[in-house]
Order: structure tokens, then sequence, then C-alpha cells
């Protein structure tokens, strides 16, 4: 029978252990509670503010290098907001007054100081959420859009002319963990991600620049710009597959702070101010550094709630068509079969002029409010200033709850105050910057920046010569709480407070096992997309398949709770070193790469790759070259072994990465693709399922490999208690048992060979 044929082909024989538990160690705190972020900023509707001191600010003639912020008064027409001479370097911000349009600035006046009293800035009747009450860059915001809301003002703007451009990155999200968020994606699919080969000299780059970081040494030289090598790295992707790979790359912990991930760093003070704006009619745009459909994808379910993905500018790749070859776009035409590809070239990096080029093409008319936070910003904002706007320029100066530079800070502010920009102090205008319950965890970086030795180098970044500092979430320096791949915000909180525990033990010494059950419960890791070994029903949240059964028995053995923890194929070697389960059990093949950077158990059950098609299709694939062809849609879920297998083996084929592992089977029968690749296992279980499936080399796997239990080096002693504890699975006749409710129970006899 073919069943039991299967039987001999997929349990392994034997085990070679020689396991002696122990049970010596240290006993470690019990777990600290974390608090779920979110990657939407807290934001609420505010009240226009009141009284009717309305400013706007204006630039003086550029030939002369003067500026001027000018502010019509309510009732009189007067000016307020004047800067000093530019010969000076001095500017002197000043609000008029609402009741009399009077000016008071915060330079000496020579006003008596009864006068001067009444002329201070009108107490706002609102704030913007997470900004400081007494914060005078948003006092002046709220003054500047009163006038230009207000019909009544002589400052009034329609709202088509109430265009706002932010920049991205240290503007609305964070660029210090330790660096801008493209540049942490890039040295994370250098470096982490198991089914891309680098090109040597990106490698030796990313491996060079990873090492310096993390000694705190010099930066290497780049072989090229960072964006080219990213552009290059990501290559015959489609613009799907390359927003779902950011996708997958915005759950991971961020370095150096606990409960965010990369995907939640956003300035919750400038979200409220992204709202506050758009309720007040304006037209807001981003204009980013960064590559433009990556920011998209960063900014889906959050900021593009306000500004929509049309309104995005950025740094732009190069695109092409599956069918193009070396046809110039001008002369090929787009086809029914054809996909956009990135071709892997930087076209345009948008920074410094360029920003006010893309601008003027992409918006059609300059704005009058420009946020920015560092010299790539200052074109655009000396051009906002041209044309009587005004500009914000935010500071790197908080320790406390960012990674700040106080040198940095200081240089800016000076160069700002140089050119009549308005600058916002992140330490004293801010009451939070990612949520209060987001913390720094690399408490040494603080003392290094506050006396300016580590000095991020800002200006450098913005011209492209050293934008990457390394993403080091995987060598377990960050110690996230929060699991932003969790959909149940409760079960995120109660993975957070789990992990760190086991964080505080990831190191060589610790006595993991005693860990866990003083803990009480087993941590572990599952992308729940696997059937039928690993797989999350999403009404129940339970998890059910031949994995899930072997877990369980797992943390029976050990007298403990079971508790899952989500992780996803991209994320699954990241999340492991981040020490954010214990093990993953999870239908994980046993591969050289993964056991070089963590610890893999013996192999409990063998596998290996085969194909789903529709039925009717089944006779046209008897081997790889009869799939290997360009008509031919392969379809694989993203950043796992089957995606690698496919770009190795399949570099003909039109390759297409789905996000959800388990809808692929089913589009594979309603014709949206060709063929599955997959493990034998889960290939059965499907064909099983579904009649107009079939899996014609089931018995033929083009890979012969095992499946094991995954976990951090550093459990060596739980490595030893999960080896002794698969023989004795194996001895009992459990996994035989588990094969057959899991695995051969869906599989008929009709799987045989292809003829």
């Amino acid at each position: 029978m073919m069943k039991r044929k299967m039987i001999s082909l997929l349990l392994i024989m034997f085990f070679v252990v020689n396991v002696t538990c122990t049970a010596s160690g240290s006993a470690l705190s019990g777990s600290a509670s974390g608090a779920e972020t979110s990657a939407a900023a807290e934001t609420s509707n505010i009240a226009e503010a009141a009284g009717t001191g309305e400013t706007a600010d204006k630039a003086a003639a550029a030939r002369t290098g003067e500026t001027a912020d000018k502010a019509a008064a309510a009732g009189t027409g007067e000016t307020a907001d004047k800067a000093a001479a530019a010969g000076t370097g001095e500017t002197a911000d000043k609000a008029a007054v609402a009741a009399t349009g009077e000016t008071a600035g915060t330079a000496a006046t020579d006003k008596p100081a009864e006068e001067a009293e009444t002329s201070k800035i009108a107490e706002p009747a609102e704030i913007i959420p997470f900004w400081s009450e007494d914060s005078p860059t948003m006092q002046q915001i709220l003054s500047l859009v009163s006038s230009m809301t207000e019909e009544t003002s002589d400052a009034y703007l329609p709202e088509e002319d109430r265009i706002a451009v932010f920049d991205f990155d240290g503007t609305l999200f964070g660029e210090r963990f330790p660096t801008y968020f493209d540049n942490c994606l890039f040295l994370h699919r250098v470096l982490d991600d198991e089914t891309f080969q680098a090109p040597a000299d990106i490698k030796e780059y990313a491996q060079e620049l990873r090492t310096a970081l993390e000694n705190g040494t010099e930066e290497p030289e780049s072989p090229r710009s960072t964006a080219q090598m990213a552009a290059e790295c990501f290559a015959g992707m489609t613009v799907e597959e390359y927003r779902a790979y950011v996708r997958a790359f915005m759950a991971i912990p961020a370095w150096g702070f606990e409960n965010m991930t990369y995907g939640q760093g956003y300035f919750k003070p400038m979200t409220a101010l992204v709202e506050y704006l758009a309720g007040r009619g304006f037209k807001i745009f981003v204009s980013s550094g960064s590559e433009r459909a990556m920011v998209r994808e960063l900014m889906s379910g959050t900021l593009d709630k306000w500004i929509p993905s049309e309104r995005v500018i950025g740094s732009t790749f190069s695109l092409t068509a599956t069918g193009q070859g070396d046809t110039s776009g001008r002369s090929y035409s787009f086809t029914p079969d054809d996909q956009v590809l990135m071709e892997g070239n930087l076209v345009t990096k948008n920074q410094k002029a360029n920003k006010v080029f893309s601008i003027v093409d992409e918006i059609g008319k300059a704005p009058v409010l420009v946020f920015g936070n560092s010299s790539g910003d200052l074109s655009m904002a000396e051009y906002c200033l041209q044309h009587g706007g005004s500009a914000f320029m935010l500071l790197c100066d908080d320790l406390e709850r960012d990674y700040g530079d106080l040198k940095t800070a200081d240089k800016f502010k000076k160069t700002c105050q140089e050119s009549g920009f308005h600058t916002v102090s992140m330490k004293e205008e801010f009451t939070s910057i990612y949520g209060d319950e987001v913390k720094k965890t690399a408490e040494e970086e603080n003392k290094a920046a506050a006396d300016g030795s580590s000095e991020v180098k800002s200006e450098a970044a913005a011209d492209g010569s050293s934008e990457a500092k390394n993403e080091t979430a995987a060598d377990g320096s960050s110690e996230a709480k929060n699991e932003a791949a969790a959909d149940d915000s409760s079960e995120a909180k109660t993975e957070a407070a789990a992990a760190e525990t086991v964080n505080s033990g990831n190191t060589p010494e610790a006595d993991r096992l005693s860990e866990i059950k003083k803990r009480g419960v087993l941590l572990v890791g599952a992308t729940g997309d696997y059937r039928p070994m690993s797989y999350k029903e999403p009404d129940t949240g339970e998890y059910w398949g031949f994995d899930a059964d072997l877990a369980q028995d797992l943390a029976d053995s050990l007298g403990v709770d079971l508790q899952y923890v989500p992780t996803s194929w991209p994320t699954l070697m990241d999340d492991t070193l981040a020490g954010k389960f214990d093990l993953a059990v999870c239908g994980i093949t046993i591969t050289d790469a993964r056991k070089e950077q963590a610890l893999m158990s013996e192999g409990y059950l063998v596998n290996g790759k085969t194909i789903i098609c529709r039925s009717e299709d089944a006779a046209r694939y008897t081997d790889l070259e009869s799939i290997n062809k360009p008509e031919v849609r392969v379809m694989v879920n993203p950043g796992g072994l089957n995606e690698k297998f496919a770009r190795e083996n399949l570099p003909d084929v039109t390759l297409i990465v789905h996000d959800v592992n388990q809808d692929i089977p089913g589009l594979i029968a309603e014709g949206a693709a060709d063929i599955m690749i997959t493990e034998i296992m889960e290939a059965g279980y499907y064909v099983g399922q579904d009649e107009r499936l079939a899996a014609p080399l089931i018995n033929e796997p083009f890979t012969h490999g095992e499946l094991g239990v995954l976990m951090p080096k550093g459990s060596e002693d739980l490595l030893e208690y999960v080896n002794a504890f698969l023989e004795e699975e194996k001895r009992s006749g459990r996994l035989d048992d588990l094969a057959d409710e899991y695995i051969y129970q869906h599989q008929e006899e009709e799987l045989a060979p292809a003829a």
C-alpha cells in the first residue's frame, strides 16, 4: 500500500543521541510585562485654536539671504515673527497677539516689562497630542493654520493651496535603530536572508559595515551608494513581492528598543500633526530619500489615512517587464502575460535639490509648510520660504527616549537659524516620541552620544556617502518584546512579557531547561501557515497539525504549559536569534545555514521538495526540465526554502511570490498559477483535500532533507532534552501515529509517480 510506502519514506529509522540532562543553572526573575505597540500612532481630532492672532510665515528675497517670518495681524494687518538681519545670524520668532495685533518675540525687546507681558503668544484652547503645552513650535503652527484657514484672515488660503510636505526618515519616522529603515532592510537582505546570495563585493561591504557598527569603529568605504546596492539586491522581484518583503521585515523587533518593531517606529507627535493638518484641509505629501514603494508599504495602514500612496515622493529604482529583455521601455509594449519587475538600478536619489525638482514635477506648486530634519531637506525648505511658506526642522536632541546626538543637533540648529527655519526640540517639545511603552535598550550609547563621541553622520548619510548602520536584531542585541505579527493584542502582550525571560537567558551559560520549568511555560515559535504540520485556525486562533501535537507532547513532558509565539518564514531566524521563543517547530527543514546560526535537533521526519499542479496538467510535469520554462507560472510563499529552491533551480519560469502560503493551492486550482513548490507532506494534504489538484512527483522529491526543531544558541541543555524526547516519540510509535493522523489520511493511492 502507498500509505505504508510513504511511512517508510517519511519516518527516520534511528536517532543518534546521547543525552545527559542536568538541572543546574541560574534562576531568573519572572517575566516583565510588555505593552503592545501599535503601528498606527494614537491621534485624535483637535479643535481650532481660539483667538484672532493669526500668523503667516513669509520669506524675504532669496538674493539677499535674509528671511523674515511675517504674520498678518488679525485686526490691523501689522506683521509679526521677524528675523534679525542675515549678517548677525540671529532669528526671533514672534507671534501676533490676538487682541491687539502687536508683536512679541523670543529675543529681547525694548518694550517695558508690563507691555511685554501683554505681548506673549496667546495660549491655544487645544493642543496637538504628544506636544508639550508650552511648545513654541506647536503654538506657531496653530497660529499659522488658523490664519490660513480663517476666511477673514489676510493670510487665508483656499484648500487647493494648502500644501504641506514632510520628509519621512527622522521627521515622521525614526532613523536611529540604528539607522534608516531602508539601510536596515538592505543589510538584512544581504546578511540574514537565507534565500538570497548577494554579490561578493556587496556581501563583503555589508559584513564589514556590520562589524564596524557592532564594534563602534569607522565605517568602511562603500564600493557604490547603498541605495544602488539595495536596488541590485532586489532585482528580479515583482513590485508586489518587494512590498511583501518589506512588510515581513517590518515585523522584526527594532534594534535598540523594547516593545517596538521596525514597522512601528513612527513619531507620535508628528503623526498627530499630520492628522491635525489633514483635518483642516491641508493636502499632505511625503518627500523621502528612501525608495518610494518601500515608503508606501511602511505607511500602509498608518499614515495613508491622511497621505494616500499617490502623494508619496521618493527615490526611484528602475523597473522592467517580465518579457522585456534588453528592449527599452520606450520601444517595448507591455503584454497580458507581463509583470512589473525591479530591474536593479537606482534612477534618482530624492535628496537636496532633487527634492525641489520632484515637488515641481509631482505637485506642481510650492508648499506653504515643510517639515524635515537634515541637510537633505534644506533645499525644499528654502524653496518653501522663497514662495512665502514656513519650514520646521526637527533636532535629534533627545538622549533618553531616542538615540539623539547633541553635537549634530546643535550644528543643525545653527544652520537652520541662519536660514530662517524654525527648529523643533524633540527633547523639550515632545511629551512622547514612540509611545511611553517603548523603551531604549542600548543605554551605553547614551553616554557616547552625550559627549559627541558617537556622532551620527546624518549629513553624510543624506548625501548617500554613508547611508547604512546595521540592523542588529539578528545577533540578539534587540530585546524587543512586542510581537507585531500577532493579530491578537492580548496575545501579543503575553508573548512580549514571556519573551523577556527568554532574552535574559540568551547566553551560552544559561540553563534554558531550568528557565522553562521555572517559568512554567514553553514558548514555541510557529508560522501557522503550514498544513498539515502547524496551522493556526484564523477563527479560533488554535494551532493543529503534526508539529502542533508534537509541541504539546514536548510541553507535557516538561510539565509546563504551551504558548505559541507567531513568526513568519522571512523572520524565522531573526526571531529565533532575538530570543522571542524557546524553540520553533513548524515543519522546519534542517540546513547547514540554519545550523551555523542556531541549534537544530536531530531530524524526526524526512522531507523533500515537490510540486502541486492542476490534475489535468499532471502528465506535463515529469521533472525540473519540464517545469523550467517561461510560460510556466510558479507560485511560492516568501522568505523560506520554497522561494530559495525556485530561484536556484527554476530560473526561467515566471515566479510569483504570494504572501499567504495556505492560499496558494487554491490559487493553483483556480488557474492563477501553474505550479506550487512545497514539501511532500503539504502536497499530500492539499491533494487529498481538493480533487482539482495533483502531486505527480510526490514519491520522487527533488530534494531529500529532514525536519527538525530550531532554537537559539545557548540552549544546549534544551537541545539534549529535545533529542531525547524525539527518540522516545519514535520508539513509542507516537511519530507513526501522528503521521497516520495528519499526513496519510489525506493522501490517496492515486498519488503515484508520473508515468
